[in-house]
């Protein structure tokens, strides 16, 4: 035989090639899959976690563009009514004025009518 003018064993060759599978094959199935499982899981679970990022930030602009237009309709009807109440006193100052005045003549017909008694 060629191995044995090498001073290789063919035995001891072929134990050497079955042990070294069998640790390969251990090897596989204790540390590379549960590896690749676990690595795998976590690239998913990062995609899962931008994914998520993305859409949250989606809502959160949506939510800040809502509340930014209820801001601004508040605004307006902040303004509406401030005009609507500024119209109001007006109006009542007016007609408080105009009491007023009917007081005055009232009064000074009052006074005239007894000065000229």
């Amino acid at each position: 035989m060629f191995l044995g003018h090498l001073g290789i064993d063919a035995k001891l060759l072929i134990a050497q090639i079955i042990n070294f599978g069998l640790l390969v094959w251990i090897l596989k199935k204790l540390l590379y899959e549960p590896l690749v499982r676990h690595i795998n899981k976590e690239e998913f679970m990062s995609e899962k976690s931008e994914k998520d990022e993305k859409v949250l930030q989606a809502k959160e602009a949506q939510m800040s563009a809502e509340e930014a237009k209820k801001i601004k309709e508040s605004q307006q009807q902040a303004s509406q009514i401030i005009a609507e109440a500024e119209e109001m006193a007006k109006k009542i100052r007016q007609e408080a004025q105009e009491e007023v005045k009917q007081e005055k003549r009232k009064l000074m017909k009052q006074i005239q009518e007894r000065l000229k008694q």
